[in-house]
């Protein structure tokens, strides 16, 4: 894996963040308390991204070595059961404050994956090499070794797509066929400025009809990752209702982008 450089501060002053303004906690705390536990302990995804290019991270993402079982007992001991979400199946603990929420999920590699991810069951996995092809573009794979202080990179590509604003998908085959929220996850990041490859174009192309005609579950997750109030809403809808080709599929992702607005405004 290659290395790349971060902006130190900004991880010391995001990891130093309470769960609750009140109490001492941070999140830096949960994970040294995993450390001690003898897991290894990386953040992932979008943080690592924003700290690259020296911004601070909106949500911190948590990878781990070991059980799902094993997280929780280190939760338990740090915060209240009802701060705590735990969804065994699918390797991953909630924990959710007043100021801040993290979550810790176990190195996961998509071999786990069965007919959909909701009927999958994630192993506890040791090495971090293959968990990468489980998310979505080479500028989300980034990993940061809590133990090291070192930015782990997956992806040679990836630092430059994240340079140029590159959007290259990069999940495995198998994720790519049960995972239905790709095409929002592709048209929030073109809404961003970043630009699509050639495979990514053809991916949004070839499932958005489907995805929202077929997916019963579309709308639910449009909602968790747009909402009227982002500043890229309005080029998110354009960009949504241009690549939409069936009749039926426009009909209903303009209702639904409609009714976001229609409940902002409300």
């Amino acid at each position: 894996m290659l290395q790349q450089s971060i902006h130190l501060g900004k991880v010391s002053q995001d990891l130093a963040q309470r769960f609750d303004a009140d109490k001492s906690l941070t999140i830096n705390h949960l994970i040294e308390a995993l450390l001690q536990n003898d897991l290894k302990v990386y953040v992932s995804g979008g943080a690592v991204r924003d700290w690259l290019i020296g911004q601070n991270a909106n949500d911190i993402d948590l990878s781990m070595s070991g059980s799902v079982e094993q997280a929780a007992e280190v939760c338990l001991n740090l915060f209240e059961p009802e701060q705590l979400t735990v969804l065994h199946d699918f390797g991953l603990v909630k924990v959710q404050g007043p100021s801040a929420s993290v979550d810790i999920s176990i190195i996961r590699d998509i071999d786990d994956i069965g007919e959909s991810l909701e009927q999958s069951v994630f192993k506890p996995r040791q090495i971090i090499d293959r968990d990468y092809l489980f998310r979505d573009f080479s500028i989300n794979c980034f990993y940061y070794d809590c133990a090291n202080a070192q930015v782990l990179n997956p992806i040679e590509q990836a630092f430059d797509d994240l340079q140029q604003k590159r959007l290259r998908v990069i999940m495995g085959e198998r994720k790519i066929a049960v995972d239905q929220r790709i095409c929002i996850r592709i048209l929030q990041f073109m809404a961003r400025g970043y630009r699509p490859t050639e495979r990514t174009q053809t991916l949004l192309q070839s499932r958005l009809d489907n995805d929202i005609n077929t997916y019963p579950l579309f709308e639910k997750w449009l909602n968790i990752y747009i909402n009227a109030q982002s500043h890229y809403f309005a080029p998110f809808c354009q960009l949504a209702l241009q690549h939409v080709k069936d009749p039926q599929a426009a009909e209903r992702l303009t209702a639904m982008l409609e009714k976001m607005r229609d409940t902002e405004f409300a």
